[in-house]
């Protein structure tokens, strides 16, 4: 009998997404600079949970929100082709 161990299957590498969280002021556009770490970082796809309280725009592993004036919490999520994410939370209050 011949066994073939190709050793253990790759550990996912997770996307660190900084900074976590943060707290804006509703009501005026803020800007926030958000910066990816992990994971394939080639491949980055960013999102946001919301549209109608911000958008990102991105270069790499590096993205401008931008908020509206609207209140309530937005998700960011940088994602590799992969599968890795990393998320932030934009509180907008």
């Amino acid at each position: 009998i011949i066994s073939c161990d190709s050793g253990p299957s790759p550990t996912p590498t997770s996307i660190t997404l900084a900074p976590a969280s943060v707290f804006l002021t509703a009501g005026k556009v803020n800007i926030v600079t958000l910066t990816a770490s992990g994971g394939d970082s080639n491949a980055y796809a960013w999102a946001v949970s919301n549209t109608n309280l911000g958008n990102v725009v991105t270069v790499g592993g590096t993205a401008l929100y931008q908020s509206t004036t609207n209140a309530g919490v937005n998700t960011v999520v940088v994602t590799d082709d992969q599968n890795n994410s990393g998320s932030s939370v934009i509180t907008q209050q």
